[in-house]
């Protein structure tokens, strides 16, 4: 049965590299990166109390992955032609062809369809670090929108006490 009273909550999103991965966990007073690769972890803290800024950039990525996979569609897609209109016959490079097409299309759909590119960082007064978990605008406003309430709330000011 699973502890109600958990430290930790995992973030939406999951980064992952070559080797690694990167996870955003909230704790009640700070928020935690653990990356991990098969030879370990490592984990970062960042207290709410600390955090001076969290800056969301969008990229340009979304439009050079569709670029590039354009550039690939083309790649078969004008053999493709050419053999149809040539000798309509050949229906071996006519399936391969298309299929290699049709994945790049569905990819360049599936890019689309995600929405835009972004990067989102933590300012603290010692460091700037970048949340790898986070790579779509969509993903990043959720997370904004669950973290933003408690950042506001360990900064708030308390109330002086009544004299």
């Amino acid at each position: 049965m699973a502890d109600s009273s958990a430290p930790y909550r995992k973030l939406p999103g999951r980064g992952s590299g070559v080797i690694g991965s990167t996870a955003l966990w909230e704790g009640d007073t700070h928020l935690l990166i653990v990356k991990s690769w098969p030879s370990g972890e490592s984990y970062r803290r960042f207290f709410f109390a600390d955090i001076q800024a969290i800056i969301l950039r969008r990229t340009k990525k979304r439009m050079v992955i569709n670029i590039v996979l354009g550039c690939i569609l083309l790649l078969y897609a004008v053999p493709l032609i050419v053999v149809m209109i040539q000798s309509p016959g050949e229906s071996g490079w006519l399936v391969a062809g298309g299929v290699w097409a049709g994945i790049c299309l569905f990819f360049m759909c599936v890019n689309s369809l995600l929405g835009p590119a972004c990067t989102l960082h933590i300012q603290t007064a010692i460091q700037c670090e970048p949340l790898p978990t986070v790579r779509r605008v969509r993903r990043a406003r959720q997370l904004l929108a669950r973290v933003l309430p408690r950042i506001a709330a360990a900064q708030a000011e308390p109330e002086p006490a009544p004299l």
